[in-house]
């Protein structure tokens, strides 16, 4: 069988023009974040000619290291990390690679360019929606503090910072809960009396389990406690009472996070770091 004309040319055009090749070294797709965001920045690199590798490490810090090794010994141009490791050690084994490094979600330096949605903003945002409905002591419950020691979760610290930040400016009530037993913290923090009181979860998932926990003890959501999370998670609507939420642009995200890549590459500057806005939404649950 013959070939056509068309089929040359796109032969010659694909050995003029050859798929760049970007490996993502991330801990998992379980979550709502990195899925979407990888899936928006997937879809962006493949208008451009270039193909975005994907390497699971489920958060081992050696795994990580092995796949950006693996990565870049098969011809990665660049990586896109979602980062577990941290600390100087880490950051000089980036430098050491032979191609350059851009970070989402989890920062390293200001020598990686760092995309993420403005985390401590909207933790702001959060706390001051719920000081408009009322609320007078907040709880933040953030368990992934418990492991901030040896693991990257510079996401959470910020919203943790932001929540810092908001309740003391707002003069109001503010524990933080952050053990892995996150759910007995908070029956023992909410066995006492007080003002009337509003959960915040740094993370819908999290939220939606605090949730049904509350309701199972016989609490009533929002006329006993209010709760609130992170992310606005494609299920909340099926969720009664609809859970109030904080909503970020993972498309626009994972957008950025391709065109940065592809101007590195090319050999254009990029900026240190990307903050995205965030909205926080209101809900049946506060």
């Amino acid at each position: 069988m013959g070939t056509t004309t068309n089929e040359l040319e796109g032969t010659q055009a694909s050995a003029e023009n050859p798929i760049i090749h970007i490996g993502a070294v991330i801990p998992n797709l379980r979550s709502n974040y990195l899925s979407r965001l990888l899936n928006a920045a997937v879809l962006q690199a493949e208008q451009h000619n270039c193909r975005i590798s994907v390497a699971l490490h489920n958060k081992d810090p050696k795994e990580e290291l092995r796949l950006i090794r693996s990565m870049v010994a098969d011809g990665a141009r660049a990586l896109l990390l979602c980062p577990i490791n941290q600390g100087t050690k880490f950051e000089m084994f980036l430098k050491d690679l032979p191609i350059p490094t851009v970070t989402v979600g989890n920062y390293i330096s200001a020598d990686f360019p760092f995309i993420s949605s403005d985390e401590k903003q909207a933790a702001i945002d959060a706390v001051a929606l719920l000081v408009s409905k009322g609320y007078q002591k907040l709880i933040f419950v953030c368990p992934q503090l418990s492991v901030r020691e040896h693991e990257n979760i510079h996401t959470h610290e910020q919203r943790t910072y932001g929540f810092i930040d908001a309740t003391h400016k707002k003069n109001v009530e503010a524990i933080i809960v952050s053990s892995s037993g996150y759910l007995e913290e908070l029956d023992m923090v909410l066995k006492n009396e007080g003002p009337r009181t509003a959960v915040l979860a740094s993370g819908d998932t999290r939220a939606l389990q605090i949730m049904q926990h509350l309701l199972k003890k016989g609490m009533r959501i929002p006329q006993d406690i209010g709760v609130m999370g992170f992310g606005n998670i494609d299920c909340l609507q099926y969720i009664h009472p609809s859970l109030a939420t904080v909503s970020r642009d993972l498309e626009e995200a994972g957008q950025a996070a391709a065109d940065i890549l592809l101007n590195i590459i090319n050999g254009s500057p990029a900026p240190a770091e990307t903050l995205l806005p965030c909205k926080a939404l209101d809900g049946g649950s506060i």
